[in-house]
This record gives structure tokens, sequence and C-alpha cells, in this order.
């Protein structure tokens, strides 16, 4: 049985503005949950339908997984050259070929080319992400 709140009323909460629609074609942009802030001071309530319309919103345009690569070294080298497409400086994930993950330095050269310098020669990928 709930109990309803008789001759109360509830705390106002403002309309809290939700970001535009996501556009075809529209590079990946950054939504801050304190976007949902007032000008200054006490945020207040924040609506939790307001909060899952910006996370679906940042998902449509930003959709996880999109930016992952993979290098596959063949041969058996203590320095990978490894050179990439994504539109930022990934994380790399070293993995030889028995599948063990291995501490590597990670050097980045350019925008588009990472060195994984290792104490030994060895085949294996880098994940990117």
């Amino acid at each position: 049985m709930s109990k309803e709140l008789v001759g109360q009323v509830p705390p106002y909460s403002p309309p809290i503005p939700l970001p535009p629609e996501p556009q075809t074609g529209v590079e990946p942009s950054k939504v801050f949950l304190t976007d949902l802030k007032g000008e200054k001071g006490d945020p207040g309530e924040v609506d939790p339908e307001a909060i899952n319309q910006l996370v679906e919103n940042y998902l449509d345009v930003n959709p996880p997984g999109v930016y992952t690569e993979t290098h596959i070294q063949l041969t058996a080298e203590a320095v990978w050259v490894i050179t990439h497409s994504l539109p930022f400086q990934p994380a790399v994930t070293i993995i030889d070929s028995a599948g063990t993950r291995i501490e590597t330095e990670i050097v980045y050269d350019s925008p588009t080319q990472i060195r994984s310098i290792a104490s030994a020669a060895f085949a294996g990928r880098a994940e990117l992400s």
C-alpha cells in the first residue's frame, strides 16, 4: 500500500533542457552530467528521465566499441611499429601469441603511429581503444 502525501506539495524541479538530437555525420561530442546543473549553487533535484535521455543521446552519437582497432604482429619483434586510424591517442593492450598480457613501453610517435618496446622479441597482437 502506498502512502499519499495529502496537503503537501512536492519540491519544485525546474525542467532540464536536453541536448539536441544527434545528426548523421556529426563528430562525437562530450556530454557531462555536470551539464545538468543550474547556473550556480545547489543543482537541486535531477530528473532520472532526463539523465536517461542524456545518456541515450550520447550513445547514439558515440556508440561503444566503435573506436577500437587490433594490430596483428605475426613476426616476433622486440619493437612493434603500430599504425592506426583512430581519431585520438588510444590506450594500448599488448597480448602475446599465447594470450598473455605483456607489459611493454608504449611510445606515441605521432597521432597515428605507436611503438611498443619490449625486453624480448615475441609475436602477438595490440588492442587499441
